[in-house]
Protein backbone atom coordinates (compact mmCIF):
# COMPACT_ATOMS: atom_id res chain seq x y z
CA UNK A 1 0.00 0.00 0.00
CA UNK A 2 1.30 3.57 -0.69
CA UNK A 3 0.52 6.42 1.04
CA UNK A 4 0.92 10.42 0.22
CA UNK A 5 1.91 12.49 2.29
CA UNK A 6 0.43 15.84 1.94
CA UNK A 7 2.77 18.56 4.25
CA UNK A 8 1.88 21.79 5.65
CA UNK A 9 5.49 23.55 4.66
CA UNK A 10 5.40 26.77 6.56
CA UNK A 11 3.74 25.02 9.32
CA UNK A 12 7.08 22.61 9.69
CA UNK A 13 9.50 25.61 8.34
CA UNK A 14 8.37 27.76 11.83
CA UNK A 15 8.14 24.47 14.13
CA UNK A 16 10.99 24.95 16.54
CA UNK A 17 11.61 21.13 15.93
CA UNK A 18 12.71 22.02 12.68
CA UNK A 19 14.58 25.20 13.35
CA UNK A 20 17.04 23.31 15.74
CA UNK A 21 17.95 20.67 13.07
CA UNK A 22 20.95 20.90 11.29
CA UNK A 23 18.83 21.60 7.88
CA UNK A 24 18.56 25.22 8.13
CA UNK A 25 21.98 25.41 8.61
CA UNK A 26 23.49 24.41 5.66
CA UNK A 27 20.58 26.01 3.01
CA UNK A 28 19.25 29.95 2.60
CA UNK A 29 16.28 28.88 1.70
CA UNK A 30 14.18 27.44 4.02
CA UNK A 31 11.96 25.67 1.16
CA UNK A 32 14.61 24.28 -0.05
CA UNK A 33 16.40 23.07 3.03
CA UNK A 34 12.75 21.42 4.04
CA UNK A 35 12.80 19.98 1.05
CA UNK A 36 16.31 18.21 1.47
CA UNK A 37 15.64 17.57 4.91
CA UNK A 38 13.07 15.12 3.48
CA UNK A 39 14.84 13.18 0.88
CA UNK A 40 17.82 13.42 3.37
CA UNK A 41 16.28 11.67 6.27
CA UNK A 42 14.52 9.04 3.93
CA UNK A 43 11.36 10.09 5.78
CA UNK A 44 9.44 8.00 3.29
CA UNK A 45 10.94 4.74 3.31
CA UNK A 46 8.78 3.16 0.22
CA UNK A 47 9.57 4.23 -2.91
CA UNK A 48 5.94 3.63 -4.14
CA UNK A 49 5.25 6.29 -1.54
CA UNK A 50 4.19 10.42 -3.16
CA UNK A 51 5.48 13.60 -1.10
CA UNK A 52 3.29 16.69 -1.72
CA UNK A 53 4.62 19.44 0.39
CA UNK A 54 2.06 22.74 0.41
CA UNK A 55 3.43 25.99 0.92
CA UNK A 56 0.93 29.48 0.98
CA UNK A 57 1.44 32.10 -1.91
CA UNK A 58 3.16 32.76 -4.90
CA UNK A 59 6.63 31.50 -6.11
CA UNK A 60 7.82 32.44 -9.13
CA UNK A 61 10.56 29.83 -9.17
CA UNK A 62 8.40 26.95 -8.15
CA UNK A 63 10.27 24.70 -11.14
CA UNK A 64 13.38 24.56 -8.84
CA UNK A 65 11.35 22.62 -6.00
CA UNK A 66 9.99 20.26 -7.96
CA UNK A 67 12.88 18.64 -9.76
CA UNK A 68 13.36 16.58 -6.78
CA UNK A 69 11.04 13.94 -6.59
CA UNK A 70 8.83 15.72 -4.28
CA UNK A 71 6.37 17.82 -5.30
CA UNK A 72 5.64 21.29 -4.20
CA UNK A 73 2.28 23.39 -4.56
CA UNK A 74 1.77 26.83 -4.13
CA UNK A 75 -1.69 27.64 -2.94
CA UNK A 76 -1.95 31.05 -4.49
CA UNK A 77 -4.79 33.23 -3.89
CA UNK A 78 -6.25 30.66 -0.79
CA UNK A 79 -4.11 29.49 2.13
CA UNK A 80 -2.29 26.33 2.29
CA UNK A 81 -4.48 25.22 4.83
CA UNK A 82 -7.74 25.84 2.30
CA UNK A 83 -5.50 23.49 -0.84
CA UNK A 84 -4.96 20.48 1.36
CA UNK A 85 -8.17 20.50 2.48
CA UNK A 86 -9.16 20.27 -1.51
CA UNK A 87 -6.30 17.76 -2.00
CA UNK A 88 -7.96 15.78 0.85
CA UNK A 89 -11.62 15.97 -0.76
CA UNK A 90 -11.04 15.49 -3.78
CA UNK A 91 -8.74 12.10 -3.15
CA UNK A 92 -10.73 8.72 -3.89
CA UNK A 93 -7.84 6.61 -1.27
CA UNK A 94 -7.98 9.15 1.46
CA UNK A 95 -7.38 6.44 4.14
CA UNK A 96 -3.81 6.50 2.35
CA UNK A 97 -3.02 9.95 2.94
CA UNK A 98 -1.16 11.45 6.14
CA UNK A 99 -1.26 15.06 6.60
CA UNK A 100 1.64 16.41 8.58
CA UNK A 101 0.38 19.49 10.26
CA UNK A 102 0.18 21.10 13.73
CA UNK A 103 -2.75 22.71 12.85
CA UNK A 104 -5.54 21.82 14.73
CA UNK A 105 -8.35 22.62 12.54
CA UNK A 106 -6.31 20.96 9.79
CA UNK A 107 -5.59 17.74 11.87
CA UNK A 108 -9.37 17.19 12.95
CA UNK A 109 -10.69 17.95 9.12
CA UNK A 110 -7.79 15.13 8.21
CA UNK A 111 -9.43 12.79 10.76
CA UNK A 112 -12.92 13.96 10.05
CA UNK A 113 -12.06 12.69 5.68
CA UNK A 114 -10.64 9.90 7.64
CA UNK A 115 -7.05 10.06 7.07
CA UNK A 116 -4.12 10.25 9.14
CA UNK A 117 -3.24 13.42 10.72
CA UNK A 118 0.39 13.64 12.07
CA UNK A 119 1.92 16.17 14.04
CA UNK A 120 5.38 17.94 13.28
CA UNK A 121 7.12 16.28 16.30
CA UNK A 122 6.06 12.95 14.57
CA UNK A 123 7.47 13.84 11.66
CA UNK A 124 10.75 15.13 12.18
CA UNK A 125 12.87 12.46 13.71
CA UNK A 126 14.26 13.29 17.04
CA UNK A 127 18.08 12.35 17.73
CA UNK A 128 18.35 10.08 20.11
CA UNK A 129 20.86 11.00 23.09
CA UNK A 130 24.31 9.18 23.35
CA UNK A 131 24.97 7.12 26.73
CA UNK A 132 27.41 9.74 27.28
CA UNK A 133 25.26 12.64 27.41
CA UNK A 134 22.90 10.41 29.37
CA UNK A 135 25.00 9.56 32.31
CA UNK A 136 26.04 13.55 31.86
CA UNK A 137 22.25 14.26 32.86
CA UNK A 138 21.37 12.10 35.56
CA UNK A 139 21.11 14.26 38.92
CA UNK A 140 22.70 13.33 42.07
CA UNK A 141 21.78 14.80 44.95
CA UNK A 142 23.78 15.90 47.97
CA UNK A 143 22.77 14.71 51.65
CA UNK A 144 21.65 18.54 52.29
CA UNK A 145 19.05 18.30 49.26
CA UNK A 146 17.83 15.46 50.09
CA UNK A 147 17.02 16.73 53.54
CA UNK A 148 15.42 19.98 52.42
CA UNK A 149 13.01 17.95 49.88
CA UNK A 150 12.24 15.38 52.43
CA UNK A 151 11.40 18.23 54.82
CA UNK A 152 9.54 20.12 52.12
CA UNK A 153 7.50 16.94 51.48
CA UNK A 154 6.79 16.12 55.12
CA UNK A 155 5.30 19.86 55.39
CA UNK A 156 2.99 19.25 52.80
CA UNK A 157 2.03 15.49 53.15
CA UNK A 158 2.15 15.44 57.08
CA UNK A 159 1.32 19.16 57.91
Amino acid sequence: MSLQYVIDGYNIINHPAFIRSSALKKSGDNRLALIRFIIANKTFKNPHNSVTVVFDGFCAESRQYNDCGVKVIFSGEISADEAIKKILESSPKRGNIIVVSDDRQIQLFTRLQRAKAMSVEEFIPQPKPSAAHQESVKLELNYTQIEKINKELRKLWLG
